[in-house]
């Protein structure tokens, strides 16, 4: 338990890093002004983005994407020893809705 909060806590120092006003706004090459007004949007995003050919090829890989995801959730969630891995996952998720 003390080490999810500890991971928790270092996830989040690393969030108000990134999206603090500073020198590092600069070598991310953001503006200092956030907000989280469109933050569905920025998490569909990745989901309608168009990546060159299109058609059926690029929902295949998606579809594809999305089932791998899903089965190492499934089996990370299955052996106790792993879930280690998808709490992990789903802490980053929150720095790259930052990042957009």
């Amino acid at each position: 338990v003390a080490l999810l909060a500890l991971a928790v806590l270092a996830v989040i120092a690393l969030a108000v890093v990134v999206l603090g006003p500073g020198p590092q706004q600069a070598h991310f090459g953001r503006r200092p002004f956030r907000t989280w007004d469109y933050s569905w949007k920025k998490v569909v995003s990745a989901l309608v983005l168009f990546y060159g050919g299109g058609g059926w090829t690029m929902k295949a890989t998606l579809v594809a994407m999305a089932l791998l995801c899903l089965g190492g959730v499934a089996v990370s969630m299955r052996r106790a020893r792993h879930r280690g891995a998808v709490v992990a996952w789903l802490a980053c998720l929150p720095l790259i809705i930052a990042a957009m």
